[in-house]
């Protein structure tokens, strides 16, 4: 048999075996494929962007939370509650503040809150009432942030450390135990810092892909996959999902439907103090998309050619 008798004969038989599968894969094998392998795999690969994730934000905390205790450790710091304050001290803490911002671009704000709710120390202008070359006075809290929903918390004489979620300002609170001079605990010292850094860290650290969103949801934590900012109505039911009894880590929870068609599915892993990170998961991320069913198919195509050409190339 001639060369090119082999390859018509070949391409042939190919030609059958391949509509033959066409015929069997469009007809449910490309589904079996999805169900038992495609979707197992996407699933393992959100799990473990997941446990990521957890791991980044509590570094991220824990990170922070060291940073600050050395701050409020300062001796200057400790002395803030004093009346009249030393030049030094004075000197010392303008220092102290300035090169912590300077270091932190993320770092919005620091305010030192007692538990009557007054500020006594700010590095925001805007929250001083007047100031003098050895004494400053500054607003109450409520008056410097009059729509403040952790005053309860902030001023607070508690000696354990927290963080909380500002979702209208996009900022979190890192509140620790602020002892004074005498060294009992006075109230609060507040860090505040905007939701762009911990978003710059999770893409620094392949959590978030550059270019995509982290979006607060409420009080109740955070979410990134696909951006939905502007859309009150799924970030209403993810925050429900979330305060939920039932509310598990894992998921695969379908929220809403697309414009478009299909569903979202969300994915949720409990992030410590900050509540539940999840992802965001398009439907179509499920399956396989006509590209690799198309390449697929070619694949198949071409090992049945090559392998009867070479049978009769054997003869």
């Amino acid at each position: 048999m001639r060369a090119f008798q082999k390859i018509a004969l070949s391409l042939l038989i190919s030609v059958v075996a391949f509509s033959l599968f066409a015929l069997f894969a469009f007809s449910g094998f490309f589904s079996f494929i999805e169900s038992n392998f495609y979707d197992t795999r996407v699933r393992q690969q959100i799990t473990q962007r997941l446990d990521l994730a957890k791991k980044v934000v509590a570094d991220y905390q824990k990170q922070y939370f060291d940073r600050f205790s050395r701050i409020v450790g300062q001796d200057s710091v400790k002395r803030i509650d004093i009346v009249n304050q030393s030049a030094q001290d004075i000197f010392n803490r303008k220092n102290l503040f300035q090169k912590l911002l300077a270091d932190y671009p993320g770092i919005l704000f620091v305010r030192f809150i007692d538990s009557h709710g007054n500020i006594h120390y700010s590095t925001l202008d805007s929250d001083v009432l007047s100031r003098s070359q050895y004494q400053t006075v500054y607003k109450t809290y409520n008056r410097a942030d009059p729509n403040a929903i952790y005053s309860r918390q902030l001023e607070s004489t508690s000696s354990t450390d927290a963080i909380y979620i500002e979702p209208k300002n996009g900022r979190l609170l890192f509140r620790l135990p602020w002892v004074g001079y005498l060294g009992t605990v006075v109230g609060s010292a507040v860090f505040y810092v905007g939701i762009d850094d911990l978003q710059s860290y999770l893409v620094k650290k392949g959590v978030i892909q550059p270019g995509k969103n982290l979006t607060i949801v409420g009080s109740n934590g955070f979410v990134f996959g696909k951006d939905v900012g502007g859309d009150t109505k799924l970030l209403a039911e993810i925050g429900r999902d979330w305060q939920t009894p039932q509310a598990t880590e894992g998921g695969g929870t379908p929220v809403a439907s697309q414009s478009g068609g299909g569903k979202l599915f969300l994915f949720s892993a409990k992030a410590g103090a900050l509540g539940y990170i999840g992802e965001l998961v398009p439907q179509a991320e499920f399956t396989l998309s006509r590209t690799l069913q198309a390449l697929l198919s070619v694949s198949i195509f071409l090992t049945v050619f090559l392998l009867i050409f070479l049978i009769f190339s054997l003869r």
